[in-house]
């Protein structure tokens, strides 16, 4: 009886679920930012998905206590990551600045090593550019700038920092 007792009251507190809500603020003027997409997941596997409205806001219903990677998306911006995100009775209305704050580049590969490390080019490229980036020499970073694009590549690891 004992072990039924606590198997009930251990499924009962990993079973609990809330909704889960939120605001994302854009990191360059503090406006609400609209078309955010917001993801919960588990085991690489989306289990939780909403987008943010005009102003800003999210809101999922139904979502189990536990332990998810939390992601937040848009279009031509760097995703957020948080691996571990923990979504508890504590911890259930949520407030992100998005994108998150640059952080410096230094020429050192987030894998812990300097070597197999090339510098990123942006912008519409020459010849004499293409011939570099088949040669490995440099790497094409595109067109498209922010106020964030990453300095380097590492090709041992395929990463952009």
């Amino acid at each position: 009886m004992k072990n039924l007792i606590f198997f009930l009251m251990f499924f009962s507190a990993y079973s609990q679920k809330d909704n889960f809500r939120g605001h994302v603020s854009d990191r360059h003027d503090g406006a609400n930012f609209p078309g955010v997409i917001v993801e919960l997941s588990q085991n690489e596997k989306v289990v939780y998905k909403s987008q943010t409205d005009i102003d800003g806001d999210f809101s999922i219903k139904n979502v189990k206590f536990g332990i998810y990677e939390f992601k937040l998306k848009y279009i031509d911006y760097e995703t957020y990551v948080n691996q571990e995100f923990h979504f508890n009775k504590n911890n259930k209305i949520f407030e992100f600045v998005y994108p998150s704050p640059c952080k410096e580049s230094v020429k050192v590969c987030p894998k812990n090593h300097s070597d197999k490390l090339i510098p990123i080019v942006y912008g519409l490229p020459r010849e004499n550019l293409v011939k570099k980036a088949k040669k490995s020499k440099v790497y094409l970073g595109g067109c498209i700038l922010t106020d964030c694009d990453p300095k380097w590549y590492c090709k041992k690891h395929s990463i952009k920092f």
